[in-house]
């Protein structure tokens, strides 16, 4: 049996207008996950926002479409559960690493969070996913050939996440 690939379309610009532009060329392709990019400036990051959660709200809200962010590590641990409660009304599924850290400090951050986190840098081996495991569906995981050691590792990883009920990409 094939295994159906998912894609998610990674948005985000300086220039909000493009961002919407990007999303509406996804949304004709027949893309339903997306990934934005934060980490530009509050503003921008503000209308960036407004943009995309507009244009896939309703698709969000019936399940078809999903919205994640990825703040690429811009965030302190001491400001990212605030700044994850402001993502809420954009219908952000899960927030993609926040904060550089290890995996067991990732883990004690996504407690005090109200939208899971995504584990990435702070996943790379199969002692990270581990130290994961008992977040559960708190702390997605992104997993990667190039950054997780090749197929047999991730394919370890992916394993590991489906036995555990651990959202994956």
């Amino acid at each position: 049996e094939a295994i159906a690939p998912r894609v998610s379309g990674v948005l985000g610009s300086a220039d909000p207008t493009r961002t919407a532009r990007k999303l509406k060329h996804m949304r004709i392709f027949g893309l339903k996950d997306f990934k934005l990019k934060l980490g530009f400036d509050a503003d921008v990051d503000r209308e960036n926002l407004t943009v995309v959660s507009r244009k896939l709200a309703k698709g969000v809200k019936s399940g078809k479409l999903t919205l994640r962010v990825d703040v690429n590590g811009g965030w302190s641990p001491g400001e990212t559960p605030g700044r994850i409660d402001e993502l809420k009304p954009y219908g952000v599924c899960v927030v993609e690493q926040p904060t550089y850290c290890r995996a067991d400090e990732l883990v004690e951050l996504a407690r005090r969070c109200s939208i899971p986190l995504m584990a990435d840098e702070s996943l790379v081996s199969l002692a990270d996913a581990e130290t994961l495991l008992p977040a559960g569906a708190k702390v997605w995981w992104n997993i990667r050939l190039s950054k997780n050691g090749g197929i047999t590792t991730a394919s370890r990883l992916a394993a590991m996440a489906v036995l555990s009920g651990i959202p994956f990409v």
